[in-house]
C-alpha cells in the first residue's frame, strides 16, 4: 500500500525520509523533470515504499530550492533552475543551469519522437476499438469523440499534448459500455475533473463507465468500484509508433521518465487477455442484474454519487498556478489546489451518503488536511547556491 501522511500535514521525520529519498534519486540521475521525479516517488521500488502522488506534491512543495526546510531538521531539498526541471542541490549554479538547459534539449527531441495529438488520439480510439471487437462478439462502435487537446507541460516551455478520447460501445440489449482513454505522463486520481464528468455522463445516460489509464492513484478505484465502473491500468504511456519506439525509449529511460509503448501494443495477446477480463465481467454482471436486487441499490447508489458530483462541480476544471511564478510558488500552488479538490472529495462521499472504505475516508481526510499547507506567497524566485 502506498505511503499517506500519518499526521494532520507531512511530519517532520516523514518530511526528512522524502528528501532523503528525493536526494538519492538525484544521486543516481543529477538532473530529472517533475513527471519523471514524481514517478521514482510513487511508482518505482518496493510498494510499501512508494509514495501517494499528493502526499509527493505536498513535500516537493515544501522542499522545492529550501536550503533550510523546518529550520535545518529536514535535509535541503532539490532545486529547480528551469520550470519542471529538477537538479542536484550540491552541483554550482552554473552546473545546474546547464544541466538543466540540456534536459529540456534531451525533452525537445523526445517530444519531436512522439505523434502529434490529433492522430494519437484517433489511432488509440481504433486499437480500442479494433482489441474489443476480438475480445467480444456483436460489439457495435455508437461514438467515438475526443475532448479538447489541451498542453501538458514538461519541463521549461516544453510541452506535450493531453487528451481524453471516449469510445461508445454496445452489445445487443445491454447496457452500453463508454471507455475514457487519456494519455496523462501522471497517474489520474480524484482531482481530474474530465474524470468526474465522464462518471456522471455514463451514469447519466445508464452506461457503464471503463478507464483506461497509464496510472491510476489507489484512492480512485473504490470510488469506480461504488459507481459501477472499472479501471485498466496499463503501466506504459501509450504514444509512439513501432518505427521510432526505441529510439523514443531510449530517450525517456535517459531522462527518467515512465515508459512509454506503441498504440498498437494493445491488441498483444497480454493486452488482449487484461482487456476481455474486465470487459466479460462487465458484460457478465449486467446480463444477471436483478431489478429488484443489490444491483439495482448499486445502481442507485451510483445515481446519487453522480448528482452529488454535478452539485458539487467537481467537473469543473482547477485553477492551477500561473506559469511565470517561481519554482517553490508553482509547486506550493499545485499542492494548495489539488487539496482543495480533495476537500470536495472528502464533501461528495459525505453527502452522496456512499458506502466507502472507513480507510479511503481516512486517507481523502488526509489529503483535503494539504490544504492547510499556506497557498503560494509572493517571493522573488529562488536562487541556487554556488559551490565553486
Amino acid at each position: 500500500m502506498s505511503k499517506t501522511a500519518t499526521s494532520a500535514d507531512v511530519g517532520t521525520d516523514e518530511l526528512a525520509k522524502i528528501a532523503i529519498r528525493i536526494q538519492r534519486i538525484l544521486d543516481q540521475q543529477p538532473v530529472i523533470p517533475t513527471v519523471g521525479l514524481l514517478y521514482r516517488l510513487c511508482e518505482v521500488g518496493a510498494p510499501a515504499s512508494r509514495l501517494d502522488i499528493v502526499l509527493a506534491t505536498r513535500a516537493l512543495a515544501e522542499l522545492t530550492n529550501n536550503r533550510r526546510p523546518r529550520r535545518g531538521r529536514v535535509p535541503r531539498g532539490p532545486w529547480s533552475p528551469l520550470p519542471e526541471i529538477f537538479v542536484d542541490p550540491n552541483q554550482s549554479s552554473h552546473s545546474a543551469l546547464g544541466n538543466a538547459k540540456t534536459c529540456c534539449e534531451q525533452l525537445r527531441h523526445l517530444t519531436a519522437e512522439l505523434l502529434p495529438a490529433e492522430k494519437l488520439a484517433r489511432a488509440i480510439a481504433d486499437t480500442v476499438i479494433n482489441a474489443l471487437e476480438q475480445i467480444q462478439s456483436g460489439v457495435q462502435v455508437e461514438n467515438v469523440t475526443t475532448s479538447a487537446i489541451e498542453p501538458e507541460p514538461l519541463g521549461d516551455d516544453i510541452t506535450t499534448s493531453r487528451f481524453t478520447a471516449t469510445v461508445s460501445l454496445r452489445r445487443g440489449s445491454d447496457r452500453p459500455i463508454e471507455v475514457w482513454i487519456t494519455n496523462d505522463w501522471n497517474p489520474v486520481g480524484l482531482s481530474e475533473p474530465a474524470l468526474w464528468q465522464h462518471l456522471i455522463d455514463c451514469i447519466e445516460r445508464d452506461s457503464i463507465p471503463l478507464i483506461l489509464a497509464r496510472k491510476l492513484t489507489v484512492a480512485t478505484f473504490p470510488v469506480l468500484k461504488t459507481l459501477g465502473a472499472r479501471g485498466l491500468q496499463l503501466h506504459h504511456r501509450l504514444d509512439a509508433n513501432q518505427v521510432t519506439i526505441e529510439t523514443t525509449n531510449a530517450l525517456g529511460r535517459k531522462l527518467g521518465l515512465p515508459p512509454i509503448r506503441a498504440v498498437d501494443t494493445l491488441t498483444s495477446p497480454e493486452g488482449i487477455t487484461a482487456m476481455r477480463r474486465i470487459v466479460q465481467s462487465l458484460y457478465s454482471k449486467t446480463a444477471h442484474e436483478n431489478p429488484t436486487g443489490p444491483a439495482k441499490q448499486d445502481r442507485e447508489a451510483a445515481r446519487r454519487g453522480a448528482q452529488t458530483a454535478r452539485q458539487l462541480r467537481l467537473y469543473e476544471p482547477i485553477e492551477w498556478p500561473a506559469a511565470s511564478q517561481s519554482a517553490r510558488s508553482q509547486m506550493r500552488g499545485r499542492s494548495h489546489a489539488t487539496a482543495q479538490r480533495y476537500a470536495l472529495v472528502e464533501r461528495w462521499a459525505i453527502e452522496a451518503q456512499l458506502n466507502l472504505p472507513a480507510q479511503w475516508i481516512d486517507a481523502i481526510r488526509r489529503h483535503a488536511i494539504f490544504a492547510a499547507y499556506a497557498a503560494p506567497r509572493r517571493r522573488n524566485p529562488a536562487q541556487l547556491p554556488s559551490t565553486s
